[in-house]
């Protein structure tokens, strides 16, 4: 019997280790791949005394479409995710939890040939509704998405409106798909956790393979320090300095530690 699950355990590491570089080579081959091996299913978020779990759910194409807070720790957002007939993401809305709907943040996504538009509506429609506030121009902003031939974002223009000048920021990948960052940065040599799903590259504007790290003897801690990994390479613990006054964060929240947990299964690897 000892024999028989030694076997079976070893048999179950060199699946996962095959999964894990198949899931990464795939993606440093593609720019803009997943590692469909793995989905996020909850963040847990701890700022000094506050823990906050946040859930995140999915349709059966594989969609994120709602992240979505345990707890009415304030401020907590709620975020909801509708898509287009090609499982393009459409629509992101931002909500305070436990309220009635109102946005605060809505995202409406427009694709064309080797662009997205982003139309950003301020403080207005609930997320019930089927559309977005179209006739509101008061709290409407514009942002042109450049890609490049990989279907990456490379250019952003902000177009605030009332004669107020455009804002432009480029988005530039070294030989290794990874994002060249300001501050500089080092990589580690693990699957970047915003390649589980797609809405995180598009919507968090990275498509890099590897995960940010620090540079070693810099006085200020600027990018997460990571804690862990899964099986799969992917980040499960991040710890950061938010009184740092660089102090960066992954997926948008503002934390002292973050836990990232996943149903990970190699079935789901799909390329």
């Amino acid at each position: 019997m000892r024999v028989r699950i030694s076997t079976i355990a070893l048999t179950l590491v060199i699946l996962y280790t095959a999964g894990c570089k198949k899931a990464y080579d795939y993606i440093e081959k593609n720019p803009t791949g997943t590692c469909d091996a793995c989905k996020i299913t909850q963040f847990v978020t701890y700022s000094g005394s506050f823990k906050t779990a946040r859930d995140v759910s999915y349709d059966k194409k594989g969609n994120i479409i709602s992240i979505v807070a345990q707890t009415d720790n304030v401020p907590n957002y709620d975020y909801y995710f509708r898509y287009d007939n090609k499982n393009r993401i459409a629509e992101r809305i931002a909500v305070y939890h436990g309220s009635l709907g109102g946005a605060i943040l809505w995202d409406s996504y427009r694709y064309f040939k080797d662009k997205i538009v982003d139309t950003l509506y301020t403080y207005s429609g609930n997320y019930h509704d089927p559309a977005p506030p179209v006739n509101n121009y008061i709290g409407k902003t514009y942002e042109e998405l450049k890609l490049d031939a990989q279907g990456r974002i490379i250019e952003a223009t902000f177009v605030p409106g009332f004669g107020n000048p455009n804002q432009t920021v480029s988005y530039k990948y070294d030989f290794n798909a990874n994002l060249l960052r300001d501050p500089k940065s080092l990589y580690d040599n693990k699957i970047n956790a915003y390649r589980t799903n797609n809405m995180w590259q598009l919507t968090l504007r990275d498509y890099s393979a590897n995960n940010p790290i620090d540079i070693p003897g810099i006085d200020q801690q600027t990018y997460p320090q990571i804690v862990s990994y899964n099986t799969y390479g992917l980040p499960t613990k991040y710890r950061t300095n938010r009184y740092a006054p660089n102090s960066l964060y992954t997926f948008g929240f503002i934390y002292d530690s973050l836990e990232v947990k996943y149903d990970c299964d190699l079935s789901k690897i799909n390329y």
